[in-house]
């Protein structure tokens, strides 16, 4: 059985982060490492850094799948500087290997010239490298593939390849703002002197499809949709004869939702796996398909427009009626039923809690730290999960913008952790700079000015 999991995650110059680093256990202990890094809480106050983490792997996502980052990139780049590095490791153990995959890009700001005006654009330079456990220890960590400006590396990259073909394969992923060690150009052409490369292609290929099927992101902008009412975005992850579908799916609330026939097919079979796991979380509740009509894409393929409803008991209610906590619970749960079930699936959820009800949040949480396969990293406000989930599980941001996320030092596992993180803000007896505020006095002040400017 193969098992994959994030070890480490860094970023340096990313939005308000000079440096934040967050590993996720010891690799000198493979048993205590899968258990350490199966499931991880991400805590701190308003704009500290925790959603930078999810941020951070939405492009990582990106990049891996060989897809085009967003226009607004460089915008991630902390204010004053001209650069930000993003650098992720895998742990990956299966029956013959144990390995570390590192992969670090860094995306610059680089000046070009659009209709005679000069503007930014993001240039990417990537490197890739491995780590093997051999013989009961590590091996040195050696450079699979480094791509910089002009260069690449190793130089054999250059002597076994068409340097024509290399060079407008790298034009081409500069210019389509992705990935050139994870797109299609450059591993057709490694692939042709795979003989030659039989190492790189194997491990590209690998964190290629790692990107598109195992690394799922959850990020708050499109829960914020749920709370227009306007639609739920469907996050599904399907597994039929041997084939996965992953992604997600809007479906409208106020109105039908035309789905072709292939989309209609997965949704029925992820509602109805789903269903299975929402009864026990919210006693009775099912999730209906109601199909209105038949109807035909533009290009003529076939499909259906269909209504979501939700039904306990004898009562049935259009989805758009029930409470944004189910609403969201329906909208991530396909996800959480993969990391539940799958060694391989690592998911990642801006602000979990969300409109869930906070003694539901830890029951959850409770289980997939005990019994998921998968990996979940989380970001919180509510603080009930650090009543119910071991301390080792759960970092910390703070104002310290070289080292943002920490544990908090000398924590028993039978601790109370909401009490400790309390006391500490409040009296910050340990020195970590947990919060950074102002006094209720001051508070109270500007509340009392801001009023008299408003009424003059």
């Amino acid at each position: 059985m193969e098992m994959i999991r994030v070890q480490e995650i860094i970023l340096e110059n990313f939005k308000n982060i000079e440096r934040g680093s967050i590993e996720f256990g010891s690799i000198n202990n493979m048993e205590d490492f899968f258990e350490e890094s199966k499931i991880l809480g991400i805590y701190g106050q308003n704009g500290s850094g925790k959603t930078s983490i999810i941020e951070g792997m939405e492009i990582i996502k990106l990049l891996l799948s060989g897809d085009k980052l967003p226009h607004n990139t460089l915008d991630f780049i902390s204010k004053g500087k001209d650069n930000m590095t993003i650098t992720i490791t895998l742990l990956v153990e299966n029956e013959h290997i144990i390995k570390l995959l590192e992969y670090s890009v860094n995306i610059s700001k680089k000046l070009s010239l659009l209709d005679d005006k000069e503007i930014l654009i993001p240039e990417i330079s990537e490197i890739l490298k491995l780590k093997e456990y051999k013989d009961d220890s590590w091996t040195r960590k050696k450079i699979l593939i480094q791509t910089s400006g002009k260069n690449i590396k190793p130089i054999g990259i250059s002597q076994n390849l068409d340097l024509i073909e290399l060079t407008v394969a790298k034009k081409l992923s500069e210019k389509s703002n992705s990935s050139f060690i994870f797109s299609n150009d450059l591993i057709e052409l490694i692939i042709k002197n795979k003989s030659y490369f039989k190492e790189l292609i194997e491990n590209i290929n690998f964190l290629k499809k790692y990107g598109k099927r195992n690394l799922y992101i959850i990020n708050n902008r499109e829960i914020s949709l749920i709370n227009t009412n306007i639609m739920i975005p469907l996050n599904f992850r399907y597994e039929e004869n041997n084939s996965i579908s992953q992604g997600v799916i809007p479906i409208y609330l106020n109105e039908s939702t035309f789905l072709k026939n292939k989309e209609f097919k997965i949704i029925q079979g992820v509602i109805e796996k789903m269903n299975i796991a929402l009864e026990s979380l919210i006693p009775n509740l099912n999730i209906n398909i109601i199909e209105l009509e038949k109807g035909l894409t533009k290009n003529m393929e076939e499909g259906v427009y269909i209504k979501l409803t939700s039904k306990k008991g004898d009562l049935e209610i259009p989805l758009e009626y029930e409470s944004d906590g189910i609403k969201k619970i329906v909208s991530i749960l396909g996800t959480l039923i993969a990391t539940y079930n799958d060694p391989n699936f690592n998911l990642f959820i801006d602000e979990f809690d969300a409109t869930i009800f906070e003694y539901l949040l830890g029951e959850i949480l409770q289980i997939m730290e005990k019994f998921a396969q998968g990996q979940l990293v989380f970001t919180s406000h509510n603080l009930r999960p650090l009543e119910v989930l071991e301390p080792r599980h759960l970092r910390f941001t703070i104002t310290d913008s070289n080292n943002k996320y920490i544990k908090i030092p000398n924590v028993k596992a039978t601790n109370n952790l909401r009490n400790i993180y309390f006391k500490e803000i409040f009296l910050d007896e340990k020195k970590l700079g947990l919060y950074k505020g102002n006094s209720n006095s001051k508070i109270r002040k500007s509340f009392s000015r801001a009023g008299g400017i408003l009424h003059g």
